[in-house]
């Protein structure tokens, strides 16, 4: 390989393109940022590979390789999407003057969000929650491609599906309750807060909480979403049960969140699809 120029970085690791010469194609390669360089960080990096690993699922970005450069830091393989942050494509979303998207917009946006449910409830069903799904870990291809990255704090689920909480790890901007909780049991409904403040920033054009500290932002993040803020409707329902702060009572599952999401994306599509007649008509 002859790596190239830097695509990304997160907390732990970085991304760059590489030309992998066997092949002849230009890749993905992962890894530990020089700076955080060590064994609690090499290990780590070889864990996420390994979970990412038995995943199997068109929006997830699959795992080609896992090797180690002469540092003998470990390096994760990974296709190159052509393609940006679903964050910088919301941004440039026009919005009115209340901060709704068009319907073209809407239903644009929701169709990602659908895509993205579909491979939470996967890796859901393999024992694996994501704990950082956020615009920002989301990639949309130019041909469009999909695809959830970023499985750095992914962590798997007991036979009872918990994981039990020992420190944070995620956004706390997004972050469920439970996650900035010492201590607590994580489950799937904790992702699913996860897709309701992204439902959230979909809708409303910013994340559910706004505070100026970590310390106002946790305890905001303790109330439930109030519904009068947000424009009402189905759409704002659905986010709000996905925010409830007692995960019990969020959605059970991906597929009863994605059954919800998809029953208002068809409604909006007829409804357009009815508009549109009717100015064919006049």
């Amino acid at each position: 390989f002859t790596i190239g120029k830097l695509i990304g970085t997160g907390g732990m690791g970085q991304v760059n393109e590489a030309q992998q010469h066997s092949l002849d194609r230009t890749v993905a390669v992962k890894r530990v940022r020089m700076e955080r360089r060590g064994q609690a960080s090499r290990q780590a990096m070889i864990r996420e590979a390994r979970l990412v690993g038995r995943l199997s699922h068109p929006t997830i970005l699959p795992i080609l390789g896992l090797g180690k450069d002469q540092m003998e830091q470990p390096v994760i393989l990974m296709p190159k999407i052509n393609g940006e942050p679903w964050s910088d494509l919301l941004d440039r979303e026009p919005r009115d003057e209340t901060g709704m998207l068009t319907p073209e917009g809407l239903h644009r946006n929701l169709k990602i969000l659908l895509r993205i449910t579909a491979a939470l409830g996967y890796a859901h069903d393999q024992g694996i929650i994501h704990r950082d799904i956020k615009p920002e870990n989301i990639l949309v291809g130019a041909f469009g491609e999909v695809c959830l990255i970023d499985w750095g704090v992914a962590v798997e689920l007991d036979e009872n599906g918990h994981y039990q909480n020992r420190q944070f790890a995620g956004t706390p901007a997004y972050a469920a309750p439970e996650m900035l909780t010492a201590n607590a049991t994580l489950s799937p409904r904790s992702d699913i807060y996860l897709l309701g403040a992204n439902l959230h920033e979909i809708i409303t054009g910013r994340r559910p909480y706004l505070a100026e500290s970590l310390e106002e932002l946790i305890k905001q993040s303790f109330t439930d979403v109030d519904l009068e803020t947000m424009p009402s409707g189905k759409l704002s329902e659905i986010c709000q049960k996905a925010l409830r702060v007692d995960p019990t009572r969020r959605y059970a599952s991906c597929e009863e969140f994605s059954h919800d999401l998809e029953m208002f994306t068809r409604a909006i599509s007829i409804e357009d699809d009815l508009q549109n007649a009717r100015i064919q008509l006049d």
